[in-house]
């Protein structure tokens, strides 16, 4: 978890799934915690109405907030299967630094495009977040924001998260900040 190495094996997995030549509109990266609340067809029919579009979740307003506490100021490097902080940075000038939840569901097109594309913008993400922490949480939105697909973006992920913490929220009373036991799944009435 928050190794760079997850972001490259998504991309890596993007790329062998074009490669394998399967009939697909849309790849969701999911959890083992994803449950449907609806059926299956119901999901796809609402995809259907959505063709092209990309659906990640942001962080909307709180971005310089997210900014800080993902570390994207901060520069990482992974050695021996552990993320070591070596120090600060600066995000380059002239993108829009997005990011929020890494449970992305992406059209072919953009999946293609981010594992084909040998343009400045991929090439340039692709070696800013080598050395990032928690890639994925803002690799697929920053790509995104800052293509020629960023008209296809929408602010959902089709999921409900619990990111409350405390006796009276229905989670789990952990204090400590980076501990998210009991955030999700949650309990719906």
């Amino acid at each position: 978890w928050a190794s760079n190495t997850l972001l490259y094996l998504l991309l890596a997995c993007l790329k062998e799934i074009l490669q394998l030549g399967w009939n697909f509109d849309y790849v969701m990266n999911i959890s083992e915690s994803d449950f449907l609340v609806k059926p299956l067809e119901a999901f796809e029919a609402h995809l259907r109405t959505r063709v092209g579009r990309n659906f990640v979740a942001t962080s909307g307003k709180e971005m310089l907030r997210f900014q800080d506490g993902q570390g994207m100021k901060k520069m990482f490097y992974n050695c021996d299967d552990h993320m070591y902080r070596v120090g600060d940075r600066n995000l380059p000038f002239g993108l829009q630094w997005v990011g929020g939840s890494d449970w992305v569901i992406l059209h072919r097109d953009f999946v293609h495009y981010l594992v084909t594309s040998d343009d400045a913008l991929v090439r340039g993400l692709t070696n800013f977040y080598f050395y990032s922490i928690m890639a994925p949480e803002s690799f697929f939105h920053t790509a995104l924001f800052n293509s020629r697909f960023c008209e296809t973006f929408e602010n959902d992920n089709f999921r409900h998260i619990n990111w409350n913490k405390g006796k009276h929220t229905g989670a789990c009373s952990c204090t400590r900040s980076i501990d998210w036991c009991g955030c999700s799944p949650h309990n719906i009435r």
